[in-house]
């Protein structure tokens, strides 16, 4: 980008004033003067208008209105921006989290089944092999399967991710739906808990 010339501002001088490119058509329009670019010989002229007359628009009452309404959207969508992300904050905090529970061993075996058809797949598709989940998995493992498998199968997780899906405020709202999911996991199966908080922490980046 060329660098303000004496006596006159290029767009990017301008935009630095706060300028916008609506302001610059509206108040200035076409520019006082072209110039070679200093670093990049090939690119476009650019684009230098006087600085007496860029300070002449900007003492005009048509301009300062002009940015004071520009002030008053940019206040405004924020303001908007606020309000949506409150009310999907009042409306997670009345979803209430379905869990159907089962019998742990249950669950476990469904967790195992539910793995291994996966992965049977995938690594079908690829020409690989795997290793099988099993009751003799590590426990940690164990925990780590069934616990996601809780969530993705017996409650209604999913379905809430699709409500936040291009709402504003769906981080935050995802952290806290997340709070809420493995919360109600924990409860209705405490020796699930440690692994709940572990991938609760993981969420949030902790670890």
């Amino acid at each position: 980008m060329a660098s303000d010339l004496p006596g006159y501002l290029t767009k990017a001088g301008l935009k630095a004033r706060g300028w916008t490119e609506k302001a610059i058509a509206t108040f200035l329009g076409d520019c006082d003067q072209e110039a070679k670019n200093p670093v990049f010989r090939s690119a476009a002229p650019a684009k230098l208008y006087l600085t007496s007359r860029v300070e002449a628009a900007e003492q005009s009452d048509a301009y300062r209105a002009f940015v004071a309404g520009n002030a008053g959207r940019r206040t405004g969508a924020r303001k908007a921006v606020t309000t949506k992300r409150d009310r999907l904050m009042q409306d997670l905090a009345g979803w209430q989290i379905v869990l159907r529970p089962k019998p742990y061993k249950t669950v476990l075996d469904a967790a195992i089944r539910a793995y291994n058809r996966f992965h049977e797949d995938l690594y079908y598709d690829r020409g690989h092999n795997y290793e099988p989940a099993s009751r003799e998995s590590s426990p940690e493992f164990l925990e780590r399967i069934t616990v996601n498998h809780l969530r993705h199968r017996l409650t209604n997780y999913d379905t809430r991710l699709e409500v936040l899906f291009g709402r504003v405020g769906k981080q935050e709202a995802y952290q806290v739906l997340n709070e809420k999911i493995y919360a109600k996991i924990a409860e209705g199966y405490p020796m699930l808990a440690d692994e709940c908080a572990r991938q609760l922490r993981r969420k949030r980046g902790e670890e």
